[in-house]
């Protein structure tokens, strides 16, 4: 069923694969859908600046879901998603300087994501929901370079 609602999205999806580096279900098998996945490691840096150990869902950076799935091709393609349906969100700037520094090193890396790069930009993404949308990509360059669950970039 999974791949059938997948696959109008990602036609290239040849099977759903387990995300085999979560929790297992009660039955001991691994989830094909999981929720507020942070990665596997602390990618972007977050535990150094809060103090605290990474939880899903709260105060890290966090994916409402991702599935997992082999490509045609044979690549594993992880995909990270994100609802917005009921957030409410104030002009408030998230821009505080320790915040900017934690992310500095991802959001300028070689390569990555944000081809163009530089102060003015950086700045314009720390409101929300772009502060939010800016982290989870930034999460996703990051997973895709580390090949996290045998992902391809």
């Amino acid at each position: 069923m999974l791949a059938s609602v997948f696959q109008h999205f990602y036609p290239e999806l040849a099977e759903p694969l387990p995300i085999d580096e979560d929790l297992p279900l009660p039955n001991g098998s691994f989830p094909y859908v999981a929720f507020e996945w942070i990665g596997v490691r602390d990618y972007l840096g977050e535990t150094k600046r809060k103090g605290s150990e990474r939880t899903r869902g709260a105060n890290f950076t966090s994916a409402d879901f991702i599935f997992r799935f082999r490509r045609k091709d044979g690549k594993i393609q992880i995909v990270l998603g994100e609802w917005k349906y009921t957030e409410d969100y104030r002009s408030l700037d998230k821009g505080i300087k320790a915040r900017k520094q934690n992310y500095n090193l991802a959001f300028n890396r070689h390569g990555g994501v944000f081809k163009q790069r530089g102060e003015d930009l950086y700045g314009a993404l720390f409101f929300d929901p772009f502060y939010q949308l800016m982290r989870l990509q930034l999460l996703a360059q990051e997973m895709e370079l580390s090949r996290e669950m045998d992902a391809f970039p």
